[in-house]
């Protein structure tokens, strides 16, 4: 089954959402299963050994009162509106595998694991009812970069983590191309400092 739809909208995920709610529960529901990865392929990730070995055990926090905007904002794209203003991030750390870069985040005192994956494909995860996909890989020396989209939406965000001396700042990208005002997600992203290891 196709659908396609012409229109200048500016409310696409409006109309996504529509079509989610009043046509695809009427159809076969084998038809209707969603795949488990999106077809979408990130980009590929080579491993940077010493350094994930250092920031294995490191925890960042934020430097300013209000954190980072809570997950479903940070990765909320285009024309998705109604988050919750005061969900905030103030602890980051990540982990690593061969396969899998964790994205490790404290939101108003719950600690949530995001796995990204390494191998060109997407890993989901559910999280505060929201299944969200991830991809990840170093793009330099010391600079992370993850693409993380929700499932039910038409656009995601793309993270550059930048790690200096003990500071990590954190660049956001609209994964949606436009510049029509498709309703862009307003972020606060402060600087984040990493603390001393206790041993």
């Amino acid at each position: 089954m196709a659908v396609i739809i012409n229109s200048a909208t500016e409310q696409t995920q409006t109309l996504m959402d529509a079509v989610n709610r009043n046509l695809l529960p009427y159809v076969e529901n084998e038809m209707v299963q969603l795949p488990s990865n999106l077809s979408l392929i990130p980009f590929g990730s080579c491993r940077n050994p010493l350094f994930e070995e250092e920031l294995q055990n490191s925890v960042y926090v934020s430097e300013t009162a209000e954190g980072m905007c809570g997950i479903a904002q940070l990765a909320g794209g285009a024309g998705l509106f109604g988050f919750d203003p005061e969900k905030k991030i103030t602890e980051l750390s990540f982990g690593f595998s061969d396969d899998v870069i964790q994205i490790i985040f404290t939101e108003n005192g719950i600690r949530n694991v995001l796995p990204c994956a390494r191998d060109r494909s997407f890993i989901c995860t559910e999280i505060d009812g929201i299944t969200y996909a991830a991809a990840g890989g170093w793009r330099s020396l010391r600079r992370l970069e993850a693409e993380i989209r929700r499932r039910d939406a038409i656009s995601g965000v793309r993270l550059l983590f930048t790690f200096r001396d003990d500071q990590l700042s954190i660049e956001a990208d609209e994964t949606l191309m436009t510049d029509s005002g498709l309703g862009m997600t307003d972020r606060r992203l402060p600087v984040f400092i990493r603390m001393p290891v206790i041993k």
